[in-house]
């Protein structure tokens, strides 16, 4: 299983995939970031890190396929 991450400003209404490396959205599933079942539990700590410190975006992990 294969996750990736999605975010939006929460003043907008579509979650737009999202580039961890280089910290920005993306329009492409083919540029965003994906990681395994392995990184879940780090992943997730590193989501509930962002949603605190940007408090003007909401941020999600998302199942693929």
């Amino acid at each position: 299983m294969t996750y990736i991450v999605y975010g939006k400003k929460k003043t907008e209404k579509r979650f737009k995939p999202f580039d961890m490396r280089d910290n920005k959205f993306v329009v492409n599933l083919f540029h965003a970031s994906m990681f395994t079942e392995n990184d879940l539990e780090a992943l997730t700590k590193e989501i509930n890190f962002m949603n605190e410190m940007n408090p003007e975006y909401t941020f999600e992990v998302r199942k693929r396929g």
